[in-house]
């Protein structure tokens, strides 16, 4: 799927293991801009100039860490188009995506016409429950990406502690 050398774009500023991350996966990470006045979405401009035949993934985080920017559908129809053309898989991080202060509601790619086969959400317990040092996340994919990274999960993590399961069992149950 990915190799070394490849291209993968992630928002600046944003979260610092995605870049640590993409390098230690030996790929080339791209920094795309995000603006202010945009509610810290993308620069498109730059997104549509840094998109190359290497560009293999683009991370997405809406809302934004740190900024708390929402991607507007607009935008993300934007997104969901390059990544269609390019043949580009998209890492959507929803870990904040239940924090919608405004109740307006956040904007999901993944419900964009055929972006669920191209798209890796990953998510979490640590925002919306409280549970930063528990460590308990998940991610929706494609099921043949599902089982390799199945494997990859249980070749390094083994498995969540059974308390931290419990405890999120406990925050879905009375949520």
């Amino acid at each position: 799927m990915f190799e070394a050398g490849d291209e993968l774009l992630y928002p600046d500023p944003g979260f610092p293991t995605y870049r640590a991350m993409i390098e230690v996966a030996g790929g080339i990470p791209v920094p795309v801009p995000l603006l202010e006045e945009n509610y810290f979405s993308f620069n498109l401009q730059a997104f549509d100039s840094l998109i190359n035949d290497r560009t293999k993934l683009i991370i997405l985080n809406s809302p934004s860490n740190p900024t708390g920017g929402v991607i507007p559908l607009k935008d993300l129809v934007h997104i969901a188009q390059a990544a269609e053309e390019g043949n580009i898989w998209i890492i959507s991080d929803e870990i904040c995506s239940r924090l919608d202060y405004k109740q307006n509601g956040v904007p999901n790619l993944a419900a964009l016409p055929g972006m669920l086969d191209r798209t890796i959400i990953v998510d979490g317990f640590s925002k919306t429950y409280a549970m930063t040092g528990g460590r308990l996340g998940y991610g929706i994919m494609p099921e043949s990406l599902a089982r390799r990274v199945g494997l990859l999960l249980t070749h390094s993590i083994g498995c969540t502690a059974t308390f931290t399961q419990i405890a999120g069992v406990h925050a879905l149950s009375s949520n």
